[in-house]
């Protein structure tokens, strides 16, 4: 019997025989997902505060009052916005491929909503509330199992899917992985006590953006080699407010980043020069 579970087999299997007809329906709900992904990132502003919902619930306090408080000073670059926007097709066309498999794709962004936060999931498939997440090779393989995920979770997906299964009374949910690079699919369960408490959870954020101060740093810094710097977590080096955060880096002068081969690397302490250029 098809389920959560089987769905690499049955993709592969649906590959391998091709599908003769597929169903209009499927196919016309595909194309108004791509087209609504579409229009939505070139009509949308980044700009500006964001609210709390359930997809940023499990964001860190620190980083989550300053998106709330502050806000995003600027827009994300037009590479960043492309790549979003092939991430909601990537995952148009899987939910697609997975209803032609024959599988049960149900509740496509169904609103849902937990003490004023409010959410929409990806789809309930065979049953199982399921967010669908595009990744690198790398953030692949956090979604190997929940064990990973809960352990080192930046992004709060943990807090997220949690969030949506609360809302349906679901003890649980799934993470649907896919691989943009390889096209590779993996499926991630979580339940029980790797999920959050998720009303615990909203009432401490909500007194944390009551506040007028931010919270502790999310992270410490970390040694920078054997050369004395102490350089910003990786974590931290892909926030939007890293500059405003670590402020009083350097003795007050701010992040110091440097030019290496592999990106800019932020120095929360610089003992020793790097000998890269300084942007």
């Amino acid at each position: 019997m098809k389920n959560i579970d089987t769905i690499t087999d049955d993709l592969q299997t649906m590959f391998d025989f091709g599908v003769s007809s597929p169903d209009p329906q499927n196919v016309e709900r595909f194309l108004t997902d791509v087209k609504e992904s579409v229009l939505r990132s070139i009509g949308e502003t980044t700009s500006g505060p964001s609210n709390l919902r359930m997809s940023n619930l499990g964001r860190k306090d620190r980083q989550l009052w300053y998106d709330i408080r502050r806000g995003r000073t600027g827009g994300l670059q037009y590479s960043t916005r492309i790549k979003f926007l092939m991430g909601h097709i990537m995952e148009a066309l899987v939910l697609f491929l997975l209803k032609e498999a024959g599988h049960t794709v149900e509740d496509e962004q169904k609103t849902l909503e937990v003490d004023g936060v409010v959410g929409h999931m990806d789809a309930r498939i065979d049953g199982v509330i399921t967010d669908v997440k595009t990744t690198s090779r790398f953030g692949f393989r956090k979604f190997a199992d929940a064990e990973t995920l809960t352990s080192d979770d930046p992004f709060g997906y943990i807090g997220q899917v949690s969030a949506y299964a609360h809302a349906e009374g679901d003890s649980r949910a799934a993470f649907l992985a896919i691989n943009k690079e390889s096209g590779e699919i993996g499926v991630c369960t979580v339940s029980g006590n790797q999920m959050i408490n998720v009303p615990e959870r909203i009432a401490h954020v909500k007194s944390v953006l009551d506040s007028d101060d931010p919270p502790p740093r999310c992270y410490d810094p970390v040694p920078d080699g054997a050369s004395g710097n102490m350089a910003l977590p990786k974590a931290c080096s892909f926030c939007d407010h890293r500059s405003e955060c670590w402020a009083d880096a350097n003795g007050g002068r701010g992040l110091r980043g440097f030019a290496y081969a592999g990106g800019v690397k932020y120095l929360t302490h610089v003992s020793r020069e790097p000998n890269v250029p300084e942007v």
